[in-house]
C-alpha cells in the first residue's frame, strides 16, 4: 500500500516521503462449488447404410444381402408312401426368394449337405441374380439315400425319423435364412402283424400257426411281376415243434405264398410271399405238432423273420406250454392238480419234487384251455379240449384237488360243494365223502377295499349260485333286533363289529354245529361262498352248506410273499427240509389235503406199485432244531383230520374206522413207524378232548349225545389200535410228544374250512 506521511519539527512544513512497499495479504478462503450444468439433448438414431456401385449404377440399402429357401419337395424314387432305411429320395421344386434389401448378384451356390441319416450327392446350383423379393425355382433334381439300418437285435418293427436341411451360400459363407430343416418318418413298407398260436399244446398234438404281413406302402410287394421288391417269411422252431406243411383257408388267395422247405434245416421254414398288394393283410398259416418226448410244462418258443430284398427287417417270437395229457378213460390219480400259465417249469419242477416226496399220483388238467370247470364251458370250448381231456370231478370224489394260483371265479360254488357232498348236498343232505380242495388263491389288486371286492366278486358268482342256495326266512327271537340264521350261512356284515360277530356266530351255530358259518372279516373275505347283507334289525342270508370237518383248504398271500414262490434250494443235504420255509409250507399244505390213505402209506412207508422208490429219510426241521421224520408228519396231518370229524355232530366216526381197520388188516407194516402212529394216536386224544370242551361251553339247541358217543367210540378205537401195534412189537406206552398241526402251518395265510 502507500507509506504514510512522515512528521516534522514544531513550526516547520510537513514534508511527504518516499512510501515503502507494503507486506503481502493473508490468503483468502476457498469459494463454494457451483452447480451442476444441465443434461444435453439424445442424439438422433444413427444408421448403416449399404452402397453398391456397378458400372450401371449405384444400390444403397439399409439391410445387406439375404435368401431364403421358401418350400421343396421331397419323394421317393420308388414312389411307395414310405421312407424305408436305404431308399432313394430325390428333392425338387426348390423355391428360394431374395429377402434382402440389396439386388442379390449372381454366384451364390445352392446345396444340400449330407447328414447324419441321409447322404446326397455333392451336388451344387448357382443362383442368377435376383432383385429384392424376387423369387426362383432351381431347376433339377438333388439325389439322396437314406442311410441303412442293420439288422434289428430286438422284435418289433423299425420306427425312425431321417432329416436334412438346405444351405445357399456366396463366397464361402451360408446365409442364415437359407437354412430349411425337413423331417419324415421312415419306415419299412413291410410290418409283421400278430403271431398266432395256442397257448399250450399236449404233447403229440397238431395245431396253426399263423403269422400276419401288412402292406402299408401304396405299392405291391413279392415275387410277382410289377413287384417292387422280393419279400419273405423265416420261420424258426423249437426243435420239439415238427412243420407239417400249409394251412390254406377256403377264402383265402391261395396265390398269395407258398412255402420251401430245406430237409437240411429241420427246424425252419421259408414262406416266399408271392404278392402282397397296397394296404393288404397276408395271414401265413403252418401245422405244427409238438413231439411226444417233450417235458411236460415247459415253454417252446418260436419266431419269424420278415425279409425284404433279402434284408432282414424285423422278427418277432411267440411261445406256447406244454401241458400234460388228460385222459378221462385211464383210473384217476390220487391228486388233480388244476394248472394255469402262471405256473413255471421252475415252479412245476418243485411240485415234482413234493410230489416224489409224497409219494402220490397226480393228473394234470390246464384250465387255460377253458375259461371255467363248469361242465357248460368245457361243452363249448371246444379244440384240444376233447371230451377225453375235459375234468369231471366226481372222479376225484375222496381224492385232492390242488389249484396253485387259483383264480376263484372259476371254479363254481356247486362244483365245490359238489365235490365234498356229492349232488345230494342240493337238497340239504350232506355227506362226507372225504374229498379234499387246496386252493392257493391269486389275489389281484384292484384298488378295492376287501368288503367292496367280496361284494363285486359275489355280484358276479350270484348267477351260479341261484340255482344252488335259497333265501332263507328271517326268524325273529324277539323284538330286540337279534335274528337268527340257519347254520351253512355265509354273512357279510356291514362293519366289522367282534363282539356283535361272535355273538352272531355263537347263534347261528348253536342250532345246527356241524355246520360252519362265515362272517366277512378282512383277514378272510374271500374264503366265503356267498353273500348276505346283515344290519341291525334285518338279515338276508344264502346257504351254501359244507361240513365243519371237510378237508377245504385256502392259502393267501402271507407277510413274507407268495408262498408258492419256491425259490432256493429246499431239500438239503441228508434230505433235510425246512419245514418253515415256502416249500416246506406247500409240501405240508399239501400233505394235509392227501387221501387218507396215502397218509397210512407214508407211515407205513408203502409206496405205491410202478412209482420210484425215493429215500425214506427225509427229515423236517422246525426253527426251533426240532425234527421229524416223513411218518411222523404224516401221523400229524391224519391225527388232525381223524379229529375234526367230531365237529360234525353226526356221532359217525367214519375215518377213524377206517384208520383202525387198516391197523387191524396189516398190523405188521406199521413195524417200521409204529411208533409215529402211536403219536398219532396221543393227538387223536388230546385234540377230541379239547374239542368237545368247546363244545360243552357253547351248548347247541341238538342235543350233545352224537358228540359224546362219538368220543366214546373214539376213545375205544384208539385203545384197539394200540393193543394192535403192542401185538407186534411197537412200543406205544411213551410216545414221542409232537407239536400239533396248528403249530406248524403259518397261520396267517393258511386257513382249514372248520376255521
Amino acid at each position: 500500500g502507500l507509506g504514510g506521511y512522515g512528521g516534522n519539527e514544531q513550526g516547520q512544513e510537513p514534508t511527504q516521503l518516499a512510501s515503502l512497499p507494503g507486506k503481502p495479504g493473508m490468503t483468502g478462503f476457498t469459494g463454494e462449488d457451483g452447480m451442476d450444468g444441465r443434461s444435453g439433448a439424445s442424439g438422433s438414431q444413427g444408421g448403416l447404410l449399404w452402397v453398391v456401385k456397378t458400372p450401371e449404377g449405384s444400390y444403397s440399402s439399409g439391410s445387406r444381402y439375404e435368401i431364403e429357401v421358401v418350400s421343396l419337395n421331397v419323394s421317393n424314387l420308388v414312389d411307395s408312401g414310405v421312407y424305408a432305411p436305404n431308399d432313394v429320395i430325390t428333392v425338387s421344386d426348390v423355391i428360394v426368394r431374395n429377402v434382402g434389401g440389396l439386388p442379390l448378384p449372381s454366384g451364390s451356390r445352392f446345396c444340400l449337405p449330407s447328414s447324419s441319416t441321409v447322404r446326397f450327392k455333392e451336388t451344387a446350383f448357382v443362383i442368377p441374380e435376383l432383385a429384392p423379393d424376387e423369387e426362383y425355382q432351381i431347376p433339377g433334381l438333388f439325389e439322396g439315400r437314406i442311410c441303412d439300418q442293420p439288422p434289428p437285435n430286438e422284435p418289433g418293427c423299425f420306427v425312425s425319423t431321417v432329416s436334412f436341411e438346405t444351405q445357399v451360400e456366396l463366397l464361402g459363407r451360408p446365409f442364415e435364412k437359407s437354412c430349411l430343416r425337413k423331417t419324415m418318418k421312415s419306415q419299412y413298407p413291410l410290418k409283421l402283424g400278430a403271431l398266432q398260436s395256442s397257448l399250450s399244446l399236449h404233447r403229440g398234438e397238431v395245431s396253426t400257426i399263423s403269422v400276419e404281413v401288412r402292406n402299408i406302402s401304396t405299392v405291391t410287394y413279392g415275387c410277382c411281376d410289377k413287384s417292387s421288391g422280393s419279400a419273405l417269411l423265416r420261420l424258426h422252431f423249437d426243435a420239439r415243434l415238427i412243420p407239417i406243411g400249409a394251412v390254406v383257408e377256403r377264402d383265402e388267395d391261395p396265390a398269395s405264398w407258398t412255402i420251401n422247405y430245406d430237409s437240411n434245416v429241420p427246424d425252419s421254414m421259408t414262406v416266399d410271399i408271392l404278392r402282397i398288394r397296397p394296404g393288404e393283410t397276408l395271414t401265413a398259416s403252418i401245422a405244427v405238432q409238438l413231439e411226444d418226448e417233450a417235458e411236460e410244462f415247459d415253454t417252446c418258443v418260436w419266431q419269424a423273420d420278415l425279409c425284404l430284398q433279402g434284408k432282414l427287417i424285423e422278427y418277432n417270437y411267440s411261445q406256447l406250454r406244454i401241458y400234460p395229457d388228460f385222459n378221462a378213460d385211464i383210473p384217476s390219480a390220487d391228486v388233480l392238480m388244476i394248472k394255469n400259465s402262471s405256473v413255471s417249469s421252475k415252479e412245476f419242477a418243485k411240485w415234482q419234487q413234493i410230489f416224489q416226496i409224497l409219494q402220490v399220483w397226480v393228473d394234470f388238467f390246464d384250465i387255460d384251455q377253458s375259461s371255467s370247470l363248469s361242465p357248460s364251458s368245457l361243452s363249448e370250448s371246444g379244440g384240444p379240449n376233447k371230451p377225453s381231456h375235459r375234468p369231471n370231478l366226481s372222479r376225484y370224489t375222496g381224492k385232492l384237488v390242488l389249484y396253485p394260483h387259483c383264480n376263484i371265479e372259476q371254479i363254481p360254488a356247486s362244483e365245490i360243494v359238489d365235490h365234498f357232498h356229492g349232488k345230494n348236498s342240493r337238497t340239504g343232505e350232506l355227506k362226507d365223502l372225504g374229498s379234499s380242495m387246496v386252493l392257493f388263491l391269486e389275489e389281484k389288486s384292484s384298488g378295492l377295499s376287501p368288503q367292496e371286492e367280496f361284494e363285486r366278486r359275489c355280484e358276479k358268482e350270484k348267477a351260479v349260485l341261484n340255482h344252488l342256495v335259497q333265501d332263507e326266512k328271517v326268524i325273529k327271537k324277539s323284538q330286540k333286533g337279534t335274528h337268527i340264521i340257519p347254520p351253512g350261512t355265509i354273512v357279510s356284515v356291514d362293519k366289522i363289529n367282534e363282539k356283535k360277530s361272535k355273538k352272531f356266530l355263537d347263534e347261528l351255530e348253536s342250532a345246527v354245529p356241524s355246520q360252519k358259518s362265515y362272517i366277512l372279516s378282512h383277514h378272510n373275505f374271500l374264503r366265503s361262498l356267498g353273500k348276505c347283507e346283515y344290519s341291525y334289525g334285518n338279515v338276508n342270508a344264502s346257504r351254501v352248506p359244507m361240513l365243519r370237518s371237510s378237508k377245504f383248504t385256502c392259502v393267501f398271500r402271507g407277510i413274507h410273499g407268495d408262498m408258492l414262490d419256491m425259490s432256493g434250494s429246499d431239500v438239503h443235504e441228508n434230505n433235510v427240509i425246512q419245514l418253515a420255509s415256502k416249500f416246506g409250507q406247500v409240501l405240508l399244505t399239501t400233505l394235509c389235503g392227501l387221501p387218507l390213505h396215502c397218509k397210512l402209506n407214508l407211515i407205513k412207508e408203502a409206496p405205491k406199485n410202478g412209482t420210484v422208490t425215493l429215500p425214506t429219510n427225509f427229515k423236517f426241521v422246525l426253527p426251533n432244531g426240532f425234527n421229524m421224520s416223513r411218518a411222523e408228519l404224516a401221523a400229524i396231518c391224519l391225527a388232525d383230520e381223524v379229529a375234526d370229524e367230531i365237529l360234525d355232530c353226526s356221532g359217525e366216526v367214519r375215518r377213524m374206522e377206517r384208520l383202525c381197520q387198516d391197523v387191524a388188516n396189516s398190523p405188521e407194516s406199521y413195524v417200521t413207524n409204529g411208533p409215529a402212529m402211536a403219536c398219532c394216536i396221543r393227538l387223536v386224544q388230546n385234540k377230541v378232548t379239547k374239542l368237545r370242551k368247546k363244545q360243552v361251553q357253547r351248548p347247541s339247541t341238538l342235543s350233545l349225545s352224537s358228540s359224546a358217543s362219538a368220543e366214546k367210540r373214539i376213545a375205544q378205537l384208539c385203545s384197539s389200535i394200540l393193543d394192535k401195534l403192542s401185538s407186534v412189537g411197537v412200543n406205544t406206552d411213551q410216545p414221542r410228544d409232537l407239536p400239533t398241526l396248528k403249530l406248524l402251518q403259518d397261520n396267517s395265510c393258511i386257513f382249514h374250512a372248520h376255521q
